[in-house]
């Protein structure tokens, strides 16, 4: 069991498209079992649901009482609840403050009273402390934990599952894209972006249904987003080159667009020869140079370094 279970385990965190886990009705899982089915051993991909007569199963509730709720706290339960208990051990106060040793016997009489009332009770108590053990064991308790996604019913089961794979489906092709289209996003924020998309668009990212719908006739939209996202990512790495290469920024500039690269070159030289001269002189001179079709003091009525006056404005 150990050595197939690892097995699953493996499988399972390795796996990269949507996995449900649904406990049915009467169904339990076992300790070992949520070892292995776990859905936070791949939490990005596997869920977990439960029907509402189905059962965890972590640890059987008598385990639970034997571990939580031993014999020593039943009694001390007991002894804060029991009516008859309470009067005993009141009457054992009053004689032991009239100065009777505990051997007296009064005071052992209404001690074997005691002793027996415990041990006709305990049993009671211990089978109230399992049934109220197995309480925390329902299926609206373990979504109460965040052990299950949700819980969910068996006769709306088919329905739920078929929306919500088509949802998951959607859902990770649209993490896949954004993640392609901006590598610097882990699956969750790219997960976390859909839902806001949806958000602003006035539909619920709960609902199964309402986000398919959502999506399938968002299909431009989607396209859009996912260029701007590829475009501002792009504008990144491109700000940061040319801020760690500048010569060689200057150089691609140059090669791609040579008019472009002359055109910085007269803004570098204005700066250069207006140092002292005011900002706003300084961006009226690059401007004058850069937009005026004749080089200063060129009458030819040629552009400067012979480039067309198109090319400059």
């Amino acid at each position: 069991i150990l050595k197939f279970g690892a097995y699953i385990v493996d499988a399972l965190v390795d796996y990269k498209q949507p996995c449900f886990v649904y406990i049915p009705p009467k169904g339990e899982l076992r300790g070992g079992s949520w070892v292995v089915v776990d859905s936070r051993l791949n939490a990005e991909h596997m869920e977990m649901y439960a029907d509402t007569e189905s059962r965890g199963g972590v640890m059987e509730p008598s385990g639970t009482v034997e571990i939580k709720f031993r014999d020593k706290m039943l009694i001390e339960t007991m002894r804060r609840l029991d009516r008859v208990t309470k009067q005993l051990e009141k009457e054992d106060a009053k004689l032991a403050s009239e100065g009777l040793p505990i051997d007296a016997p009064r005071r052992q009489e209404i001690k074997e009273k005691k002793e027996k009332r415990i041990q006709d009770l305990l049993p009671v108590y211990k089978q109230v402390a399992i049934h109220f053990a197995d309480m925390h064991d329902t299926a609206t308790r373990m979504k109460k934990r965040d052990a299950v996604h949700d819980v969910v019913m068996w006769e709306k089961s088919r329905n739920y599952f078929y929306w919500r794979l088509r949802r998951q489906l959607i859902l990770f092709n649209l993490r896949k894209e954004i993640t392609i289209a901006d590598p610097t996003l882990s699956l969750i924020q790219a997960q976390n972006l859909v839902f806001k998309w949806a958000e602003e668009a006035g539909h619920n990212v709960d609902g199964n249904y309402q986000f398919v719908q959502w999506a399938c006739h968002s299909i431009s939209f989607f396209a859009s987003k996912l260029a701007a996202l590829h475009a501002a990512h792009q504008m990144r790495n491109l700000h940061g080159f040319a801020h760690d290469n500048p010569t060689a920024f200057l150089e691609i500039l140059r090669r791609l667009d040579p008019n472009l690269y002359h055109r910085l070159e007269f803004v570098s030289a204005v700066s250069e020869q207006t140092q002292s001269s005011s900002s706003t002189q300084r961006s009226m001179a690059a401007l004058s140079l850069i937009t005026k079709p004749n080089a200063p003091g060129d009458n030819t009525g040629e552009p400067a370094d012979g480039l067309p006056a198109s090319h400059l404005i």
